[in-house]
């Protein structure tokens, strides 16, 4: 898929919280890590109970003010009035554009490669705060397909 701008509207997400920098995900990314915890020691089957009518998962990175600083929750969108347990935390996901593109756990290394050179061949710059992969029915299947969504704004 070719990356495309998409509008997103603001939501809420509930999830399990890694606090983590630039540098720890340049040495060893414990991404890969954190998913298998939070499969094993029962926190992602409390999420899927927290689940509103959107049946993805998330993985949601968080940039610090200091741009070194980056945190990274496996989340979900919560019910509207879903309590949600002290061990999760929530974030917004702030209204805007976003450049969205397909790959695969894989292939993530190129689908960044390729969202740097469409910012840079249309003017486009990363925002600042938070980019998020969306976890769909496609994850489950053979390919184990996914969606980076990169916020953007214009130079």
């Amino acid at each position: 898929m070719e990356p495309k701008v998409v509008k997103v509207e603001a939501m809420r997400l509930a999830g399990a919280l890694l606090k983590t920098s630039l540098t720890e995900m340049s040495l060893s990314n414990p991404i890969p890590v954190f998913w298998s915890l939070v499969f094993t020691d029962g926190r992602h089957a409390k999420l899927k109970k927290l689940k509103g009518r959107c049946k993805a998962d998330y993985g949601v990175c968080i940039m610090g003010e200091d741009d070194e600083t980056m945190n990274y929750m496996i989340a979900v969108t919560p019910k509207k009035n879903a309590t949600i347990p002290m061990e999760f935390h929530t974030c917004e996901i702030p209204v805007g554009e976003y450049l969205v593109v397909e790959t695969t756990i894989t292939t993530l290394g190129e689908a960044w490669m390729k969202i740097n050179q469409w910012l840079d061949e249309n003017g486009y710059t990363i925002a600042h705060g938070t980019s998020f992969e969306f976890y769909d029915e496609r994850m489950r299947g053979e390919d184990m397909t996914f969606d980076i969504y990169a916020p953007i704004v214009k130079v």
